[in-house]
């Protein structure tokens, strides 16, 4: 890999922990049971995602992060728990469970709008009330971010996961609010993330208003698709820098594309006659993780960011 390419990795590197970051083995026959779903080839690589992501629960119910607070890996790994219908709110490997863990540390890592929203999320999807989740009202804690007048904090990231936790916990989603992140849209169509505007980033975006219940039809969802299409690699699958598709991005893309009512799987968005499903199939390694890149190993982030993508399961997931 040459020296540019190292960069802009790295930079991306820390791109997607910005988003994603706000953002002992399963029993398979428990992930199997759970949802009354056709079971597929995305839903066999799911489960099998999942189950290997249980494997790699700590003692303190936390899974490890490669960098970040292990708060969000362990959130995105619940996220994918629940989107097979696990009850992840089970999951620990010791004395303390996830959510135990979560409990346990939310005074560290939710400390902006962007991951108390996304620990709203979690914990929503764990079948927990945010509003009283370790003695904490969360959505309390989150609305301490609005400033009155529709914006939470700075920035595409932070309103979306704002809005994301706020929809996720039944919340009102005022129109200031979902004006604000219409505003934050860029003459590209797409949001950026404060490096730049992204596929990423304007996946999270069209998740959000898409939760909050901007139409399908509304034009900043449609300018915010043909941005998408733009991000589109010739493997089908999506990219954030370079041409390469990553995981992580096109599992982000295809959330988005459901959330507004697209089909991932269909023609229209096969390019050489593979859709972004099937790119993302793509990156499944043997033992049921998924790796970055081809060649690079098993890596937490993208098998669990892979999971609700291949179940067709938007944020949030209830």
């Amino acid at each position: 890999m040459s020296r540019h390419l190292r960069i802009m990795l790295s930079v991306f590197i820390v791109l997607f922990m910005l988003i994603v970051s706000a953002c002992g083995p399963g029993d398979r026959s428990a992930t199997s049971e759970a949802m009354d779903v056709e079971e597929t080839a995305e839903t066999t690589a799911a489960r099998d995602a999942v189950q290997w992501l249980r494997g790699r629960q700590e003692s303190d119910g936390s899974f490890p992060a490669a960098f970040g607070h292990p708060a969000a890996m362990t959130l995105d790994a619940l996220l994918a728990g629940a989107a097979v219908g696990d009850d992840v709110s089970e999951w620990r490997t010791g004395e303390q469970s996830a959510l135990d863990y979560l409990a346990a540390t939310m005074d560290e890592y939710a400390t902006g709008p962007d991951t108390t929203g996304k620990l709203i999320a979690g914990v929503v999807a764990a079948g927990e009330d945010p509003r009283d989740f370790g003695q904490t009202d969360l959505v309390r804690w989150l609305m301490d971010h609005h400033d009155g007048m529709g914006s939470f904090g700075e920035g595409a990231v932070q309103q979306s996961w704002a809005l994301l936790g706020l929809a996720a916990a039944d919340a009102p989603v005022e129109t200031p609010m979902i004006d604000t992140l219409l505003a934050m849209q860029t003459p590209e169509g797409g949001w950026d993330s404060g490096w730049g505007v992204d596929a990423d980033t304007t996946a999270l975006a069209l998740q959000a208003l898409a939760a909050a219940g901007v139409s399908a039809d509304h034009e900043a969802i449609v300018n915010g698709v043909d941005y998408l299409r733009t991000q589109q690699a010739a493997t089908g699958g999506f990219f954030s820098f370079g041409t390469d598709s990553n995981p992580n991005t096109t599992a982000f893309a295809i959330q988005a594309l459901v959330a507004v009512g697209e089909d991932p799987r269909s023609d229209d968005w096969a390019r050489d006659g593979q859709t972004p499903v099937q790119d993302l199939l793509r990156f499944q390694l043997a033992d049921g993780s998924f790796e970055y890149a081809p060649g690079d190993g098993s890596n937490l982030y993208a098998t669990a960011q892979a999971v609700p993508a291949l179940m067709e399961r938007p944020f949030p997931i209830k």
